[in-house]
C-alpha cells in the first residue's frame, strides 16, 4: 500500500482496524474464546476484497509478463476471482512454468495453496497449433504444485459453472435443473403452488427463487439451439404450444431474453467485445433491428437499451391482444379446475 502512494491516514487507520480484531469460531452451537488473527482479511468485511486484490496484484503482474499463457487474439494466462486463481496456456510446460510463478511468489508471501484441491484440464486437444507450441509440449512430466502432482480432470467446477474438456454444457445443465426442481420443492413443502395462489403470484415466485438458480452461470455460455428447447422443457414449457402469449400474461420474459439483456457480466464481456466469436457479446449487439453498434454507448447501455425495447415490446403486446386478456381472464377464474384445459386450447398451435 506505501507502494501504491495509498494515503498514510487509511494505512493507519487499517493496522489499528485490524490489531483491535478479534475473532470467534462457533462449531456446532458452541462457541470459542475471543482472539486474535495473525493472518487473512476479514470474511465478509466491505475492505476485504480490495485488501486481497492489493495483496495479489503483484502476482497477476509477474504471471501477464510471462509468455507461457494463452493468446486467442489477446493474451490470457489468468483469472483471478477472490482466492480463485485460474491459470491458462497453450502447453503443459507453459502451465508448469505460470503454476512456478505462482509458487514462488506463494513462498515470498505466505500465501499456501493445496495441491489436493488444485487440478487441471486439457481442451481441444485436436486442435492445429504453432510449431513453436509444439516443441514445448514435448514436455509431459507431471504438472506438479508444492511437489505434489496435480490430478488432471475431464470435469470441473469453476464459480459455481461446470466445465468439461468437450465444451459442452450437459452437466452444467443438468445440475442446474437438479437445483431447480430442489428450490421448486422448497415452494411446494411451504404450499405456495397450490391451487388457491394466484397464477400470476405463482409466476413471480418463479421469477424470484427458481429461474435464477436454474440459469445461474448460463450467460457466460454460448447456447445452441438444443441447449435452449432443454431449458424450455425444464421449465415445463410445452412444445407444441405458443409461449409468448403466455409468457404476458403471467409477465415472464423468454428465456432467451432472460439470457441476452444480463447486465452483470459486462465486466467480462468488456474485456471479450472485439473477439470475432459467436458468443454472448456478438448475440446482444446483433439483438434487434437497429445496429447499436453505430450509437456511441458502451456496452452496459446497450444493454440497457436492449431492454427497454424489450420491455416495450411486452407491453405493445400485452396491449389490445385478446389472447393475453383472455389468458388473464383465465388466471383470474375462481374456477381452478377448467384452467389447465382452457390455457392448453387457447394456446395449441393448432387451435
Amino acid at each position: 500500500m506505501i507502494d501504491r502512494k495509498i494515503n498514510p491516514l487509511i494505512i493507519v487507520a487499517l493496522i489499528n482496524y485490524y490489531n483491535d480484531s478479534l475473532i470467534i469460531v462457533e462449531n456446532e452451537c458452541e462457541l470459542s474464546k475471543p482472539f486474535k488473527t495473525n493472518i487473512g482479511v476479514k470474511q465478509g468485511g466491505a475492505i476485504s476484497p480490495k485488501l486481497f486484490s492489493i495483496y495479489v496484484d503483484e502476482l497477476i503482474r509477474q504471471i501477464e509478463t510471462d509468455e507461457s499463457g494463452t493468446k486467442i487474439s489477446l493474451k490470457l494466462d489468468i483469472i483471478v476471482y477472490a482466492d480463485d486463481i485460474l491459470l491458462l496456456s497453450t502447453s503443459k510446460k507453459g502451465l508448469q512454468d505460470l503454476i512456478d510463478i505462482a509458487e514462488t511468489y506463494g513462498e515470498k508471501n505466505d500465501i499456501s495453496y493445496n495441491p489436493e484441491k488444485t487440478v487441471f484440464m486439457i481442451f481441444n486437444k485436436k486442435t492445429q497449433r504453432p510449431a513453436e507450441v509444439l516443441r514445448k509440449d514435448i514436455w509431459q512430466d507431471n504438472v506438479k504444485l508444492n511437489g505434489i502432482d496435480i490430478k488432471q480432470v475431464k470435469q470441473m467446477k469453476y464459480l459455481g459453472v461446470e466445465i468439461t474438456d468437450d465444451n459442452k454444457h450437459i452437466e452444467h445443465l443438468e445440475k442446474r435443473k437438479k437445483s431447480a426442481m430442489a428450490a421448486l420443492l422448497k415452494l411446494k413443502s411451504l404450499g405456495l403452488t397450490g391451487p388457491n395462489l394466484h397464477p400470476v403470484m405463482k409466476g413471480h415466485l418463479y421469477k424470484t427463487y427458481v429461474r435464477p438458480v436454474l440459469l445461474y452461470g448460463i450467460e457466460s455460455l454460448y447456447l445452441t439451439q438444443r441447449d435452449t428447447l432443454k431449458l424450455k422443457r425444464i421449465e415445463g414449457i410445452p412444445t407444441k404450444c405458443k409461449t409468448t402469449n403466455l409468457m404476458h400474461a403471467l409477465k415472464i420474459e423468454p428465456t432467451i431474453e432472460y439470457v441476452d439483456t444480463n447486465t452483470y457480466t459486462r465486466k467480462i464481456v468488456e474485456q471479450t467485445i472485439h473477439l470475432r466469436l459467436k458468443d454472448i457479446i456478438n448475440e446482444l449487439t446483433e439483438y434487434g433491428e437497429e445496429d447499436l453498434d453505430d450509437l456511441p454507448l458502451k456496452l452496459e447501455d446497450q444493454c440497457k437499451v436492449n431492454k427497454y425495447v424489450i420491455k416495450s415490446e411486452i407491453r405493445s403486446n400485452c396491449k389490445n391482444n385478446p389472447i393475453v386478456t383472455e389468458l388473464i381472464t383465465i388466471f383470474n377464474s375462481k374456477n381452478r379446475d377448467i384452467i389447465p384445459d382452457r390455457i392448453t386450447q387457447l394456446i395449441r398451435y393448432d387451435a
